[in-house]
């Protein structure tokens, strides 16, 4: 893979600041460190840089620890790492990536970093201070020095390392990097490894008279000033993975000149115009501002991820849902963790099905072709996979598609004796299948019985014996010839919940719950709707969850792990019992005990923007379920909000006390004020404890509340649909 980069002349320049709207409520460090003060583990893994949505340029500072048990350099940034380089390109809440950097004489950053959307600024301890800032595919760099020599060190060859090595770890390969005239340069860099199990990534860079490197098997550029009078130096680059005449073209027609602050107050503009005005609140100063912080932060996180490479890909051009078709039309799979234009490791199933099929329900047809969606997503669900490279297990692909379809097709079930990560890979597995039933409606009627059906296969692995906590009935690994391995089982463990176990990154416990399309079957097989709430709550309960959670929720003691994507949607199954105030408070409590506006402010990664999303559906009071068009309600965190849908329509939703609160309606923190009285959408009263993406996403509206201190049973319709109700 290449990417390509054009560095213009590092000038002496200096300009004012930009105006801020939405983006003052924006603290882009929340998540920076985790539950050891100045440490990334267990933290966000998140970029800290300059950024546009979606932009492909991450501008942000790498370091390093010390310590490497205690080291995440996914996102680059950790608070008391000591700086090695300025990078381009971040991934933000995820696995680290290779990137292009420049140095301005590295050294350790000192004080309190600083930053907003669209810039970071900084101090190392040569006293040289560091402002940085983006536009869509350029940087630019800003350095303040003290008296003396300046220089820059543009280092082609650096990357992120990876901690303790493995099979993502990282590396580069080679380089070059040409000289021109007046402080330019052109060049590229080639890098292997990461989460991919691609080609390596390659930078190009344009013929010029002087070439400078390898320096030691590195390949880079110094660049001095020693008789300047001003003490600021400016660079300006572009990044592209076609051309370098591209990545100049690039920086040129967004960054037009040497001024950072225009870069940084145009970056503001597109994010308040792009994102952050797309939810409006009241912002006056009577208004909770933790909870305005959270929100138009939580935004912000999750719109830099993915990357927005439209024209950019080396291999074809479209955007999202197209995106995801078009890699199959070229590579032959759809991705699951896609990385450096090529597809990476698959950890449970393909889940880009749910993506398509989430789109399909909710009415997104467009300018898709779904006839070739449903094809790539039936080839899912009966190709497997050719096996390039497994983790710990022989026999099971992890690069895309569904690597245990040879047990998933005859048995209905993944092994536990044939292939790893066999609870959890099921539980996906039978969602996925639902999806392609879903789909198959429009598209293939012939088939929705049958991936109906087999999305069932969660049912196969129900172990009715099985007991744990005085509950009895989970889900259970099964071997191939039909027996459960029940022998010592405790489906509250999952030894590390990582590629060899045998469920993974949540116990299968927490997954026994995670079955959104047949929740009634699931009922039923937990003992019924009192057995059911009984488990949920204790699940609930502090000092319960028995596993050593790692980075992955660290310092959450309950069953109940928000830190783990799998159980997000746990704490609204009380809305299948007509018991929505107890999502309410389930919901809550995850977010008043793990949400924050710190630097630990959320509980373990962010997962580009997934733990970020969960909290904005808290506090717009509704919950989308995948693969349906069904949404459960909650309760608002704002006593008015309007948010733009469908381009130009609005949705309004509104709170309001019963008259009998001693808080104002839409507390979001605290227990009182946020207990559902009423509801009504569109001027009508509401008896449900959900609705359909027709009654009010289409075309917009507005949705009620009636908040109270006390907890109700206010629903009296009937509860939310199990369109994948199959009992085997």
């Amino acid at each position: 893979m290449k990417d390509l980069f054009c560095l213009y002349s590092l000038s002496l320049l200096t300009q004012a600041s930009a105006q801020i709207d939405y983006s003052q409520y924006v603290n882009p460090f929340i998540g920076a460190e985790g539950p050891i003060s100045g440490y990334a583990f267990g933290g966000g893994d998140i970029f800290v840089g300059g950024a546009v949505p979606f932009g492909v340029a991450k501008v942000g500072l790498d370091t390093y620890e010390d310590n490497i048990t205690l080291s995440t350099l996914n996102g680059g940034y950790t608070p008391k790492g000591k700086a090695t380089a300025i990078s381009i390109m971040h991934e933000s809440g995820t696995g680290g990536f290779p990137n292009m950097a420049s140095y301005p004489d590295a050294a350790n950053n000192i004080g309190t970093d600083t930053g907003r959307p669209g810039y970071f600024k900084t101090q190392l301890e040569n006293g040289i201070t560091v402002e940085l800032s983006a536009a869509r595919h350029s940087g630019i760099m800003q350095y303040s020095y003290p008296a003396g020599e300046k220089h820059v060190v543009v280092d082609v060859s650096h990357y992120l390392p990876s901690q303790g090595g493995g099979y993502s770890i990282q590396y580069y390969i080679g380089g070059e990097i040409h000289l021109q005239n007046h402080g330019r340069y052109t060049g590229y860099g080639t890098y292997g490894g990461g989460w991919n199990e691609g080609a390596s990534m390659t930078a190009i860079l344009r013929n010029a008279s002087e070439y400078a490197g390898p320096f030691n098997g590195r390949v880079g550029a110094l660049f001095t000033w020693s008789n300047s009078s001003s003490s600021t130096i400016r660079s300006r680059v572009g990044i592209s993975f076609i051309s370098s005449d591209k990545a100049c073209n690039s920086k040129n027609e967004e960054i037009h000149t040497h001024d950072l602050n225009a870069t940084v107050s145009a970056a503001v503009q597109e994010w308040n115009q792009d994102v952050f005005s797309k939810v409006r609140v009241s912002t006056d100063p009577s208004a909770n501002r933790m909870n305005l912080v959270l929100l138009y932060s939580f935004l912000y996180f999750m719109h830099l991820m993915p990357s927005d490479r439209t024209g950019e890909n080396p291999l074809w051009e479209s955007r999202m849902i197209r995106s995801l078709i078009d890699t199959w039309r070229f590579e032959g799979f759809m991705p699951d963790g896609r990385s450096g234009n090529y597809n990476g490791l698959v950890q449970g199933s393909s889940n880009a099905d749910n993506v398509l099929a989430d789109a399909y329900v909710k009415g997104l047809k467009g300018a898709i072709n779904w006839t070739a969606g449903y094809e790539e997503m039936k080839k899912d669900a009966e190709v497997q996979a050719y096996n390039t490279y497994s983790y710990d297990y022989p026999t099971a692909s992890v690069k895309e598609g569904r690597g245990a379809l040879y047990d998933w097709i005859p048995l209905g079930y993944v092994s536990a004796d044939r292939s790893t990560r066999a609870v959890s890979r099921t539980v996906e597995y039978a969602l996925n299948d639902f999806a392609l039933s879903q789909v198959a409606q429009g598209e293939a009627p012939e088939d929705i019985q049958k991936y109906l059906n087999r999305s069932a296969g969660w049912q196969h692995i129900w172990g009715h014996n099985v007991t744990s906590m005085d509950f009895t009935k989970f889900l259970a690994p099964r071997f191939a010839d039909g027996s459960f391995n029940s022998t010592g089982y405790n489906p509250a463990l999952c030894g590390g919940c990582e590629w060899s176990d045998i469920s993974y990154e949540a116990t299968p416990l927490e997954h026994s719950f995670v079955v959104p399309h047949d929740t009634e079957t699931l009922i039923q097989l937990m003992g019924g709707a009192t057995a059911f709430e009984s488990r949920l709550d204790y699940i609930f309960q502090p000092n319960t969850s028995q596993q050593n959670l790692g980075a992955n929720g660290a310092g959450i003691d309950t069953i109940m792990n928000i830190g783990n994507k799998p159980d997000f949607g746990i704490p609204y199954l009380y809305n299948y019992l007509n018991k929505q105030f107890k999502s309410v408070e389930g919901n809550r409590q995850s977010a008043n005990r793990y949400f924050h506006d710190a630097l630990y402010g959320v509980p373990g990664s962010r997962d580009a923007g997934a733990l970020n999303s969960w909290l904005v559906w808290q506090m717009l009071d509704v919950y989308g379920v995948v693969n349906q068009d069904v949404y459960l309600i909650e309760s608002p965190w704002f006593e008015d909000l309007n948010m733009t849908i469908n381009g130009d329509l609005t949705l309004r939703i509104m709170a309001t006390s019963d008259g009998n609160s001693t808080s104002s309606a839409g507390n979001g923190f605290g227990r009182e004020g946020y207990y559902v009285q009423s509801v009504k959408i569109n001027g009508k009263q509401w008896g449900r404890n959900w609705f359909v993406h027709g009654d009010i996403m289409v075309e917009g509206g507005t949705i009620e509340f009636v908040l109270g201190d006390e907890a109700k049973v206010w629903e009296s319709g009937e509860v939310p649909p199990s369109p994948g109700h199959v009992v085997l």
